[in-house]
């Protein structure tokens, strides 16, 4: 009985030889570096309530991971008054 194949979660290319995986790569690869290397800056997007009121939380538990400190953020920004969350937009704007 031969064994069962084993399911990575990826679909292969139809054309995978190595030849090919490796030209897709390179593509890839030189898309990204293009990107990254463009003449203008990306603009970072300004931070919206919400990130003001996490990044109040993240000082408030310091040694909380991240993952959890936005668990946690989320429920409570869920149960802020109105009032507290226009302090928030103020200091987001």
């Amino acid at each position: 009985m031969a064994p069962a194949p084993v399911f990575t979660g990826v679909q292969p290319h139809i054309d995978a030889t190595p030849g090919a995986v490796d030209t897709r790569v390179a593509r890839r690869r030189a898309a990204r570096s293009s990107r990254q290397a463009s003449s203008t800056p990306k603009i970072k997007r300004p931070p919206n309530s919400f990130i003001c009121f996490r990044a109040a939380k993240t000082h408030e538990l310091p040694n909380v991971p991240a993952k959890e400190i936005s668990r946690i953020a989320s429920v409570l920004w869920k149960c802020v008054s109105p009032e507290e969350k226009a302090y928030y937009k103020g200091v987001a704007d």
